[in-house]
């Protein structure tokens, strides 16, 4: 009966005293209230973590905002460069038609020609009518020795000298006259290639400033170029801003001062580019405005002298039917 009793008096005994229990309850209650802060501590974290993935999607966007603006500055750009081609080409059609005015010009100094050849041929008439002249004065002479009565038919060949005297002071004169005009013509024609000589020094002071105007457009790109690398370099940022957003370093205000700091650099890259694309626009425009005037006026100087020329051909045909 005692062993009985004694057996499950040990079965039941507690390895733990009143007191321990106590503190094993207050230490238990300790760990739970800890564990409930925990929680509360992870589900505010969670809610910053939502509120930093939601600001980041924000500069994303942005980002992706500046990506299209840019691609849309880089297709006005390529339309610019439409532009300057299409500007070329109406330069090329302007140097092919002076190059047809230069042909015109030389078909004027080949017909000046042939009437200098023309010129020549009524000189050596007029040598040949003073031979007959001198002929007739030589029979004139024999005719006045033979014979005393042919007084009053030397008297008429007297005054028939006198009139083919006069037709050569005549001729002599025109023949003077034709000279000068030769040689002004001659004048004028050096003074028109004079012009067109002028005018392919200015041709290559346009391709010059053609050549100028690409390294210009050269250096926008490279500009452009290096407003890319900085807004990439800022998308780095961005992305380093991302990864500290997990931490305790980086708050809400400096993701903001960061996403103010891009769009500046955005605006100023922009208002940038578009003021130098608009510079380069205006010069193309004034150089192609001077270049097109200067090459009409030209033009219209060689019409000018080819009419003259052409009125001056007139009055030597003319002249040469009236002989």
């Amino acid at each position: 009966m005692n062993q009985g009793r004694t057996r499950r008096g040990s079965a039941s005994a507690s390895p733990y005293n009143t007191a321990q229990l106590i503190n094993l309850q207050e230490e238990f209650q300790m760990i739970q209230a800890e564990n409930v802060k925990l929680k509360e501590e992870a589900e505010k974290s969670r809610g910053e973590a939502k509120n930093s993935k939601f600001e980041t999607e924000v500069v994303l966007q942005e980002l992706l905002h500046v990506g299209l603006k840019l691609k849309g500055e880089k297709m006005g750009k390529q339309q610019a460069e439409n532009e300057n081609e299409n500007m070329k080409k109406e330069l090329l059609e302007a140097q092919k038609a002076l190059e047809e005015e230069k042909s015109t010009a030389q078909e004027a100094k080949n017909k000046y020609q042939t009437a200098k050849k023309e010129a020549g041929n009524v000189i050596q008439e007029l040598q040949e009518v003073q031979e007959a002249f001198e002929e007739e004065k030589r029979k004139m002479q024999l005719a006045t020795q033979e014979a005393a009565n042919g007084m009053a038919e030397a008297e008429k060949l007297r005054k028939e000298l006198l009139h083919v005297k006069q037709q050569l002071q005549e001729e002599k004169k025109r023949k003077h006259e034709a000279e000068n005009e030769i040689e002004n013509m001659k004048k004028e024609l050096l003074e028109a290639q004079k012009v067109l000589e002028e005018e392919k020094i200015k041709i290559q002071e346009a391709k010059k400033e053609m050549e100028d105007t690409k390294s210009y457009t050269q250096n926008m790109k490279k500009e452009l170029m290096k407003v890319q690398e900085e807004l990439a370099e800022e998308r780095i940022d961005v992305k380093v801003f991302k990864k500290e957003m997990t931490g305790s370093a980086v708050n809400k205000k400096d993701c903001k001062d960061a996403l103010k700091e891009i769009r500046k650099h955005k605006k100023e890259a922009k208002e940038l580019l578009k003021q130098k694309v608009k510079l380069a626009k205006q010069q193309l425009k004034e150089h192609f405005k001077d270049a097109e005037e200067q090459l009409n006026k030209t033009l219209k100087e060689l019409k000018a002298k080819e009419k003259k020329a052409e009125d001056r051909r007139g009055f030597w045909s003319r002249l040469l039917r009236k002989n």
